[in-house]
């Protein structure tokens, strides 16, 4: 069948340019509700080739249900008040794909004044529609991490000023934590396919230390991903524990080993253990520290922290919520 030529009433250059554009050039004819188009006006709804006719009532049945009210209602104040219809919308292709269009009809009318043509065009908006709920997604996300941030340095300097003697003190700790969550941010802000394992997230914290690495092992699935808020609690709770290993534990003396197990899937839960070996010996205390605080205040109650201060040296445990989790590699 030939093609239903659009009539342009223009040069051949923009004969060209309406037939190679990815715009659908349409025009209805209100009386008969028939409709000519360009071949990308049929490309857009999924069919290679001309069908033999198209229609309003046509183009109804590709629009989704709750759309198709909306939208038919948008056409008859376009014919009856000579609106624009301007719309977007949902549809399903021919080969059953689903898609966004946007689309714009402005009426043509008679010497009487009455509506007789609508003269528009449609474009597939779909990768558009898909950038900007990403955008919307990242701005929720923006403005909890904000606000997380602002959660974790209050509990920081909370504790910092508990355990600090003098302002040169609190700055150094205070600095040294926010380090830490500068670290804690960027493997926040990588995308989620690339979103550090729980190793990386250890190593990237050795290595502000430097030195340590080798006497600090992970047994276990190291590879498991963790949520953001998990990332960047876990971030700085590893960066206090080494700080305090460095300072007074394991790693204050040769010969000293911190062990990482991870573990879980019990009960739907992960497991961390952090278990200081070979340091000199520990004063029983149960005074809660940065690294609890900040778990519970980054994670909202999905996970805690014990510390147990045995005299053979620190063991601490991290629980958290597998739905806060996921394990390397990641699915699309």
């Amino acid at each position: 069948m030939s093609e239903p030529r659009y009539p342009t009433h223009g040069s051949d250059h923009l004969d060209l340019i309406l037939a190679t554009s990815e715009i659908g050039i349409w025009e209805l004819d209100t009386a008969t509700g028939k409709a000519l188009r360009n071949r990308r006006h049929d490309q857009i709804f999924g069919h290679d080739d001309f069908l033999p006719e198209w229609s309003a009532e046509i183009f109804f049945t590709y629009v989704h249900a709750p759309d198709r009210e909306r939208v038919k209602q948008l056409m008859l104040d376009a014919i009856e008040k000579g609106a624009i219809w301007s719309f977007e919308t949902r549809i399903r292709r021919a080969d059953g794909e689903d898609r966004w269009i946007n689309a714009k009809g402005t009426p043509k009318f008679d010497a009487a004044g009455k509506v007789v043509r609508l003269v528009g065009h449609v474009i597939d908006v779909t990768e558009t529609k898909a950038n900007e709920d990403r955008l919307r997604l990242l701005a929720r996300e923006l403005n909890h991490r904000v606000g997380n941030s602002f959660a974790i340095m209050s509990s920081m300097i909370r504790q910092a000023s508990r355990k600090t003697s003098s302002v040169d003190d609190l700055a150094k700790t205070l600095l040294a934590r926010i380090e830490a969550l500068a670290r804690a941010n960027r493997v926040l802000v990588a995308p989620e396919a690339e979103r550090a394992t729980f190793r990386e997230i250890l190593t990237m914290e050795l290595a502000a230390f430097g030195g340590w690495q080798e006497r600090v092992r992970i047994h276990g699935p190291g590879n498991v991903r963790f949520s953001p808020e998990a990332s960047e609690a876990l971030t700085l709770i590893i960066h206090e524990l080494l700080t305090n290993a460095v300072k007074y534990g394991a790693l204050s003396v040769p010969g000293g080993t911190v062990e990482v197990q991870v573990s879980g899937r019990e009960q739907d839960q992960t497991r961390i253990d952090w278990i200081e070996r070979g340091g000199p010996p520990v004063a029983p205390t149960r005074r809660p520290g940065i690294g609890s605080a900040v778990l519970q205040s980054a994670l909202r109650g999905e996970g805690h922290a014990e510390l147990d201060f045995r005299p053979e040296g620190l063991v601490c445990t991290l629980t958290l919520t597998h739905r806060l989790e996921r394990e390397s590699p990641l699915t699309p």
